[in-house]
């Protein structure tokens, strides 16, 4: 009894562990990956044509007053050799100002480019992969891998770079964030190793941007929390510990000012103690520490790269989007909150919470809204992306009662697929061709929607990465729709393609109308009475087994033709089982009969 009710116990402690990992176990967040960002900065000569005013000196101040507490990160730079900025450690004060003061030696007088160098300095020890880092590579350059008078070495050394380093990279699963600072750079180079490695290309030709491509690429790299920004005005909440605020400022422009919820102003000659202000060229840069929750308001010009980044304990996070789309693709976009670490699965909190979101960057706005999933805390869409080729930005925003939050994701289209169509008599010819090097492992599937149901559709490859489907309109009547989906594997990721539905009219042709057995004859009219005609005698038909053969296959079709083959085989069966059994009994009584002769013929012999 005693083992009987041990045994009852483990069995309850297991169960209960099961439970907690496949019910409460997902409801908790995720532990958060360490941020790790590396910089990599050229100072080769060229530099004097392309930044003449040194517009990595405030672009390296501004990234080091973003960059969060407690996260890695280091600066370097390099021409034939490589120097320290900020050294690669934890992120704190003493790091910032390190960093601040170490941007004056970017300079723009080495020589050489030796990307190489650089590259092996910053991400040494990226080797193997660690789920519990997040790694980021800022790679600013404006030339050609350069590393001495000699062509042969400097070709060597590009080669290195795209075998073993970036080979290092993909398997650290390292992103390469890379900066082409002129059109003299080698924009091959710095694509390979950002397409490869799931990472952002920026081609500037102008300094004046770098700025902000760096305040870019940090959102991009650290997702930072921020509050949606709506005519220079945003709304802090309870639970925000601190607030960034980055304005880009032209060289007129006014004299900034901030205004709290009390309508009290700042600038930057009267600062509270909590409040710290940075101008610099081209942006300046605010952080509040434990600000006054209410409505707070900017004196400024506005501008649509300025943001409101907060720390905060009420967070919202967006799941791991890739950073590059195939035109066509529905990718999910999965949203949710946490509150100190851990994930907000409440339905009352659920329900006050509304999640929305905007593609930005093409003709026209694309909104949409996210719907509560099954999973608890979760908010889900299938998000339909731009076809058109470019480069676009992902504003997700989540609003409650008493806070509001935002997050972005850039990321680029290309295309993949061509339709084109050919309408004859009949039929549509559908053509579809898939982009060069974009798909393997390709799979089409085609159907055909009408008002009469789903019709699926052969389809035909005609060439490589060609295919064909073509279309009957006789089938069906109105207007119907071709829906395409094609699947396959884009750069080692499963990947479904749905491109919009082509409409397809049909020409199903009228049948003549039957009248029905059942409907009466209509009385016949009043006539004189005439003599009866003898009818002519109907010719009897033939019976069943008299049939011919022609007209009994037409009668029968398919299935009684393979009932009169079955019924012919059985019988031949029978009959040579028959026949076998004949034989094998005339055979016995012959040997039987022999025996008998044999038994006379001895008989005889004795008498």
């Amino acid at each position: 009894m005693h083992e009987k009710h041990s045994r009852y116990v483990f069995v309850r402690i297991i169960a209960g562990l099961l439970l907690y990992a496949l019910v409460l176990g997902p409801l908790l967040a995720e532990p958060q990956r360490q941020l790790d960002v590396r910089v990599l900065i050229d100072v080769s000569g060229s530099m004097k044509k392309n930044d003449p005013q040194n517009l990595r000196q405030p672009a390296l101040r501004l990234l080091a007053g973003l960059l969060p507490d407690g996260i890695m990160a280091g600066v370097w730079t390099f021409d034939r050799d490589v120097s320290v900025i900020a050294p690669l450690r934890p992120v704190d004060e003493a790091w910032r100002q390190q960093a601040i003061s170490g941007s004056q030696n970017i300079h723009s007088s080495g020589q050489f480019t030796h990307i190489e160098g650089g590259l092996r300095v910053a991400v040494g020890d990226w080797y193997q992969p660690d789920p519990s880092k997040d790694r980021h590579l800022i790679l600013l350059t404006d030339g050609m891998v350069d590393v001495s008078h000699d062509p042969a070495d400097s070709l060597a050394s590009r080669e290195r770079i795209f075998g073993e380093i970036l080979g290092d990279l993909k398997a650290a699963g390292a992103k390469v964030h890379s900066i082409a600072l002129s059109h003299q750079a080698d924009l091959k180079l710095l694509q390979i190793l950002s397409r490869e490695t799931a990472g952002l290309n920026e081609s500037i030709g102008n300094a004046d941007r770098m700025q902000r491509v760096f305040m870019r690429l940090f959102q991009q790299a650290g997702k930072p929390d921020t509050l949606p920004l709506r005519d220079n005005r945003f709304l802090v909440d309870a639970g925000i510990r601190e607030a960034t605020v980055i304005l880009f400022t032209g060289p007129r422009a006014d004299e900034t000012r901030l205004l709290d919820p009390a309508q009290r102003q700042f600038s930057a000659r009267a600062l509270p103690s909590n409040i710290r202000w940075h101008s610099d060229q081209g942006y300046e840069l605010i952080t509040i520490k434990s600000p006054e929750p209410g409505e707070w308001q900017l004196v400024a010009d506005m501008d649509p790269d300025n943001r409101v980044m907060v720390v905060t304990d009420l967070k919202m996070h967006l799941n791991d989007l890739p950073v590059v789309y195939l035109a066509e693709q529905r990718p999910e976009i999965r949203v949710h909150f946490s509150n100190k670490g851990e994930k907000l699965t409440d339905e009352d909190f659920v329900k006050i919470v509304t999640v929305s979101g905007e593609i930005m960057g093409g003709p026209g706005a694309n909104r949409f809204q996210l719907r509560p999933a099954d999973t608890p805390g979760d908010f889900v869409l299938d998000a339909p992306l731009p076809n058109q080729p470019g480069r676009y930005q992902l504003v997700i925003s989540g609003q409650g009662e008493t806070f509001s939050r935002e997050l972005r994701h850039q990321f680029e289209v290309r295309p993949a697929l061509s339709l084109s169509r050919q309408d004859e008599a009949e039929q549509v010819r559908v053509l579809l061709e898939i982009a060069p090097e974009t798909l393997s492992d390709v799979r089409i599937r085609a159907q055909l929607n009408t008002p009469e149901g789903e019709l699926p559709q052969m389809v035909l490859p005609v060439q490589i990465n060609r295919y064909e489907v073509e279309v009957s309109t006789l089938g069906f009547s109105g207007q119907g729709s071709l829906h395409l989906r094609v699947e396959g594997n884009h750069r080692g990721q499963p990947v479904v393609l749905r491109p919009d539905p082509l409409p397809i009219s049909g020409s199903k042709p009228d049948l003549p109308a039957v009248p029905a057995e059942t409907e009466a004859a209509p009385p016949p009219s009043p006539e004189p009475k005439a003599e009866p005609k003898a009818e002519p005698k109907a010719k009897p038909e033939p019976a069943p087994e008299e049939a011919e053969p022609e007209q009994m296959g037409e009668d029968l079709g398919l299935m009684g033709w393979l009932l009169f083959a079955g019924a012919n085989l059985l019988l031949l069966l029978l009959a040579g089982g028959g026949w076998w059994l004949w034989r094998k009994r005339k055979q016995r009584l012959a040997a039987q009969m022999n025996e008998l002769e044999d038994d006379d013929a001895d008989a005889d012999t004795d008498e």
